[in-house]
């Protein structure tokens, strides 16, 4: 019994991390030997170590079926530089999304822990307000740090400060607040509550002032709440989120944090679309070509492992043509077929009111996001298979036996 516990234990620790990895991607502490040591790499290093344990505990056959294919995918990226650390990152984010389809965790628990990972994202959000009132003037006058990851905002294009939190760009900044609100949703908050977190929400989004991230947050929020609720509360939610967002700009008008970005919502809308026509549109769409290529080289395995890292030093921001690039056809064959079974095999749990949104928001975050790369996304769609697992299924204790309910527990 004392076993089970710090195995569930361990698991949790994993869980943790993950959400943490979102919100403290980019915090750094030390070099070793030359490396750059950072929350993120300590955090992998611990997810690996526990989630390699625990797979082996599970079923040590799945685990060596596993550590095939990564050695597979390692050997044909040997030409392809910090091929290494990826395969780690990749291997990692796979264990994440088998334990959670293997095993339990109390509801209770992930109610609390992402109710307490947004209560630090408001923190990190508050501290992004304090260094941009207190250096923003600084870094607007020194065009090397317009793009640095050196604060909780950049000076995008030299034109409007943005949020990124300690993350490495406002895209990826916002993921650990949508995962905390969806996950929070697996117990159904109090609709107060829940209309607070999306306003929250949309007042980060709008202030990381990349339509990127805008438009994935309108996506899957839209996309939640009409798979969640009713039209009413929709439409209630719609309406008291744009009053209230009026009446917070009218609060901070004249405050500095507003002054360049939000005073004029002519002037947030121009700098949006001066994005579209100036240069990171063509940006994203010159690396989604360039995947495209990659692929052709190579359809049947892919390039490997960082092959657009290497040949591009920069990421596709679009998970699916990254991940044609680096697998291939292969690799499509193994892991998307292999994940339509989990489904079809768990689609039978009759607490699927949230897993089929969880399951939706994973496929349209990887959009505009690199998924298989970051645990806080990986987390989104372990847990949703967590919902369809039949462990989760607690059959009723009632006379009427036409008549169950749902526990996840």
């Amino acid at each position: 019994m004392k076993i089970k516990q710090l195995d569930d234990y361990l698991l949790k620790i994993i869980v943790i991390l993950s959400l943490a990895t979102g919100y403290f991607f980019n915090v750094k502490f030390f070099e070793f030997f030359g490396f750059q040591v950072t929350f993120f790499t300590i955090s992998i290093v611990i997810i690996f170590i526990l989630g390699f344990y625990l797979t082996l505990k599970v079923n040590f056959m799945h685990l060596l079926t596993l550590l095939m294919i990564l050695v597979f995918y390692l050997l044909i990226s040997v030409d392809n530089r910090g091929f290494e650390t990826y395969g780690i990152i990749f291997f990692t984010n796979v264990l994440i999304i088998y334990l959670l389809i293997q095993k339990n965790i109390e509801a209770s628990f992930l109610s609390n822990l992402v109710h307490v990972g947004l209560f630090i994202g408001l923190l990190i959000f508050i501290y992004y307000i304090y260094e941009m009132s207190l250096y923003g003037d600084y870094v607007e006058l020194h065009k090397e740090l317009w793009n640095s990851t050196e604060y909780a905002f950049r000076f995008t294009m030299g034109s409007v400060f943005s949020f990124q939190g300690f993350s490495i760009n406002p895209n990826v900044a916002i993921i650990p607040f949508l995962a905390s609100f969806f996950i929070s949703e697996i117990n159904r908050n109090r609709p107060l509550l829940s209309f607070i977190y999306i306003l929250f929400i949309i007042i980060v989004a709008i202030a990381t002032n990349s339509r990127g991230t805008v438009a994935m947050v309108v996506l899957v929020l839209s996309l939640f709440l009409l798979m969640r609720y009713s039209f009413k509360n929709i439409l209630k939610v719609f309406l008291i989120s744009s009053l209230s967002l009026f009446f917070i700009t009218l609060v901070f008008i004249n405050s500095k944090v507003l002054d360049k970005n939000y005073s004029n919502p002519l002037v947030y809308f121009e700098n949006i679309s001066d994005k579209f026509e100036t240069s990171t549109d063509s940006q994203r769409l010159e690396k989604i070509s360039n995947s495209i290529e990659i692929y052709k080289d190579n359809p049947l395995f892919g390039e490997g492992l960082s092959v657009v890292k290497e040949k591009y030093d920069m990421s596709t921001e679009n998970g699916y043509v990254e991940y044609l690039a680096v697998f291939g056809s292969v690799g499509v064959l193994i892991f998307f077929p292999t994940s339509i079974l989990w489904f079809y095999r768990r689609s039978y749990c009759l607490n699927n009111g949230i897993a089929w949104p969880l399951v939706m928001i994973y496929l349209i975050i990887n959009i505009f996001n690199v998924g298989y790369m970051h645990p806080v996304i990986s987390l989104i769609l372990g847990l949703s298979f967590m919902c369809f697992n039949p462990k989760n299924r607690v059959m009723p204790v009632n006379i009427n036996k036409n008549k169950e309910r749902t526990n996840f527990t």
